[in-house]
């Protein structure tokens, strides 16, 4: 029923409602709410009011009633609503005191969080506040929210999180109050006038006053945060950036393995202190570059993603939704308000817009060519204005307007404008201009609309995944990847071959570099200087660890220097699921983990073990990842040398 209910929500549910609806997004309800309140700071401009309205306990109060009339008015057949019904209505209660379940009761009212059916039944329920809205919006004493008229915009919600705006005067406050009031009768979702808040710009005090006293609601003060992101009127500060700083480092301390530039800095610097330094988060100690990691592990780095790229490829989503012409609430009214008919490539940076507007239009400098148009009858894209040549390229950008204007087109002509029957009609004028028309090697397709193409996948469709791809900084493949992430790696060992594979461990010669310490002998050995090479695996104490483990691989390991063995290593170990190369990696990584892993305990714990100890207490761990793991057929003679049960 869930299912079914789903698919005919986007036809009933107001746009203004983005939970649970397919298709809509939750940052449709954040970056619109962040245009209307822009500058809501300041005393002068628009008289604007935008309540910011809590229900109490919305999911448990609301009537069975009210719903079921609503499924009925929507054309619910009976059958369905009637089983809709039975779901909402049998469900009973126990009540624990000191661990013992005391009664069992039936509810009267409410719906069921975690049921499937819930948050569908809930935003139809909410629907009936957007009707209510729709007509007070109607009544002439009802004045719109600055910006709001032409898309007839008198609220927005997020399942049970509400926010209406109006002009900011006592006639239109009365008429929403009129209306929250009926609809907390008819539905039984209750206002919470003591968390609900009333915002007012440009208006006197004593107004202020009265609609405040109209409501009784608390005058709301910004920053607050609405739908878990900070709501603010003017640009972005370090200041707004901390309760997200205070928030991922509470998150990451749980953990037991002046703009927006600088939080993404800020977080990406707590990120990095946690890998190397673990929750004490100090700022110290990273053997490998922060930048270094934030490749995918077949280029040498760690899968991190950065998050500067990652924020400039969904910042893409956002330009995508705006040139596909999504149908959101959001692209809605800014192809309305802010647009206007206009190219989103060409129009102005405007001096006074809010910030998310600002960061959408400076994107267009580093993702010109990313989006072109496909070409159907031409109606909804710019002759000279958009990306719809071959290449990937723009008219404007390869003559100035004063060419152009030879054609006697304007500035916003369309591309249906030189289409004549089906068929090109490209006007004369500049042999250069005649070049470009030329150049077009396809014909349109009158009887299509436009598409936006994604230049990030072969089938056009636009995915934060494939932006990222294509934003990010590309490295080789990096030839060691197989060596160290295999099938069945164990992580702290993969970690720390990884880190050995660069060279990166803080050996003693490497420390002796930095003058952290005086001595770079071998902990180990006692002789000789401690290198990577030394340590992985000419040491006499190492050697023997790896001597006697690698021999139960039975392949023959060459005696050579750290990084040639790597070399070797990758190119013998090539084969995913052959399991004597799957072992044979294992066995290199754990044997590197665990030499390291003695070498720490001796100088950080003064704990020493012999290197038959050792290799003891590394074969026991292979062997035990080697039965935990189905890797197939396994050779009798490796059974037997790793004491493997019988399959």
């Amino acid at each position: 029923m869930a299912a079914r209910l789903k698919t005919i929500l986007a036809d009933i549910v107001n746009p203004a409602q983005s939970a649970f609806v397919p298709g809509r997004q939750i940052s449709d309800n954040i970056l619109l709410t962040q245009e209307l309140m822009h500058n809501y700071h300041l005393d002068r401009g628009p008289a604007r009011c935008a309540l910011k309205v809590d229900l109490r306990k919305a999911f448990d109060t609301i009537s069975w009633d009210f719903i079921i009339k609503g499924l009925k008015a929507i054309g619910i057949p009976d059958c369905m609503v009637g089983w809709i019904k039975a779901c909402i209505s049998s469900a009973t209660f126990s009540i624990s005191l000191n661990g013992e379940l005391h009664g069992f009761f039936p509810s009267s009212r409410g719906l069921r969080q975690g049921d499937p059916l819930s948050p569908y039944l809930f935003v139809l329920g909410m629907e009936g506040l957007g009707g209510l809205l729709k007509i007070a919006s109607m009544d002439s004493r009802f004045r719109f929210h600055w910006r709001c008229k032409q898309n007839a915009i008198t609220h927005l919600t997020f399942a049970d999180d509400l926010m209406i705006f109006s002009h900011a005067d006592l006639a239109s406050v009365t008429t929403i109050r009129e209306a929250l009031n009926n609809f907390s009768s008819i539905s039984g979702l209750e206002i919470n006038h003591s968390k609900s808040q009333v915002f007012v710009s440009g208006v006197a005090e004593h107004i202020r006053i009265d609609i405040m006293n109209c409501l009784e609601f608390r005058l709301g003060i910004l920053p607050v945060k609405y739908l878990g992101v900070p709501l603010i009127s003017s640009r972005l500060t370090h200041q707004h950036c901390l309760p997200l700083f205070e928030r991922i480092i509470s998150r990451i301390k749980l953990w037991t393995s002046a703009s927006l530039t600088y939080a993404v800095w800020k977080i990406e610097s707590y990120l990095a202190s946690f890998l190397w330094k673990g929750s004490s988060l100090t700022h110290s100690g990273a053997k490998v570059a922060w930048a270094s990691l934030c490749y995918p592990m077949n280029e040498g780095g760690l899968g991190i993603k950065s998050i500067t790229t990652w924020n400039k490829a969904a910042l893409l989503k956002h330009v995508w939704r705006l040139i596909s012409k999504n149908s959101s609430v959001w692209v809605t009214w800014v192809h309305s308000v802010l647009l206007r008919g206009r190219s989103f490539w060409y129009i102005k940076l405007p001096t006074i817009s809010s910030w998310s507007w600002k960061k959408i239009l400076q994107s267009r400098s580093w993702c010109k060519g990313l989006f072109t148009s496909s070409i159907g009858n031409g109606m909804d894209t710019s002759l000279w204005l958009d990306y719809w040549l071959p290449d990937g390229k723009r008219i404007c950008d390869l003559l100035p307007f004063r060419v152009l204007s030879s054609t006697g087109l304007p500035w916003n002509a369309k591309v249906a404008d030189i289409i004549i029957a089906g068929r090109w009609s490209f006007p004369s004028g500049h042999q250069d201009l005649q070049q470009i028309w030329n150049s077009i090697p396809f014909h349109p397709r009158t009887h299509q609309l436009d598409a936006c193409i994604w230049t990030g996948t072969a089938a056009g469709n636009f995915t934060i995944d494939s932006a990222w791809n294509l934003l990010r900084d590309t490295r080789p493949r990096d030839s060691k990847y197989h060596l160290i992430w295999f099938p069945g790696h164990t992580p702290r060992h993969a970690f720390i071959f990884w880190i050995a594979s660069m060279d990166k461990l803080y050996t003693m010669d490497r420390l002796l570099s930095f003058r952290i310490t005086t001595t770079s002998s071998c902990i180990l050995c006692g002789v000789q200087a401690e290198t990577h090479d030394h340590l992985f695996f000419n040491c006499p104490f190492s050697s023997t660890v790896w001597r006697d483990l690698a021999a139960k691989t039975l392949y023959c390991w060459p005696n050579t220097s750290w990084q040639r063995l790597l070399q070797w290593a990758a190119s013998i170990f090539r084969k995913p699921k052959d399991f004597t190369h799957i072992l044979s990696r294992m066995v290199l990584s754990t044997t590197v983990y665990y030499i390291w892993y003695e070498r720490n305990n001796r100088i950080f714990k003064n704990a020493y073990r012999s290197p038959q100890e050792l290799r003891a207490e590394a074969y026991e761990v292979i062997r035990v990842c080697i039965m935990e793991k189905d890797y197939g057929r396994v050779p009798e003679n490796l059974k037997n040398i790793w004491g493997l049960p019988d399959s």
